[in-house]
């Protein structure tokens, strides 16, 4: 199975863009358009990979990547 490529961006231009170049590529790929949603997916669908842009919404990517490596459930991604 494909690796799971969680990406974080608001532009939903770049969002498309992005995701259909990695799926082009072979990957899956689910998106969110905030911090707040990227927690939440990370934790729920457990993606191999996060690619985060740190100027979102709600809670910025910086913020989100902190409380992702402190959660034991999603540190190891």
């Amino acid at each position: 199975m494909s690796a799971l490529v969680l990406i974080v961006v608001d532009s939903p231009d770049a969002r498309a863009l992005y995701g259909e170049y990695l799926e082009f590529c072979g990957f899956r790929v689910i998106t969110a358009a905030d911090g707040d949603r990227s927690v939440s997916l990370a934790r729920s669908e457990r993606p191999d990979v996060i690619l985060m842009d740190l100027a979102v919404p709600r809670i910025d990517g910086c913020e989100a990547i902190r409380q992702l490596r402190a959660d034991p459930v999603t540190a190891d991604i």
